[in-house]
């Protein structure tokens, strides 16, 4: 959902089998010393935990890694990671983990 209230992305988990994710891949063609990720996202009856996450990946996968895990309604949250020289590609995006909407 955007902060104007009007849906851009939503996510709704009634059963606890399979997470609900939205995933985004893009190659790192860019210089700088960190990466930052914001987003607003509101909750609604969460058991478990949503939130952003991001991932730079090198020859291989996981040279850095953040998954936040505390939210509150309509929030802006942000994370960052610091740019790795070895780094190609960026995946970054959204994930419920437990039930409930956000």
């Amino acid at each position: 959902m955007a902060a104007s209230g009007q849906p851009e992305s939503s996510a709704t988990r009634k059963a606890p089998t399979i997470s609900p994710t939205l995933t985004y891949s893009v190659p790192i063609e860019f210089k700088g010393r960190s990466l930052e990720l914001r987003g607003f996202i509101r909750t609604e009856d969460v058991t478990n935990y949503v939130g952003l996450w991001m991932r730079e990946d090198g020859q291989s996968t996981g040279l850095a890694f953040d998954n936040m895990q505390s939210r509150q309604a309509w929030t802006e949250y942000s994370i960052a990671l610091p740019l790795h020289l070895q780094a190609a590609q960026l995946t970054f995006g959204f994930l419920l983990a437990g039930t409930g909407r956000a």
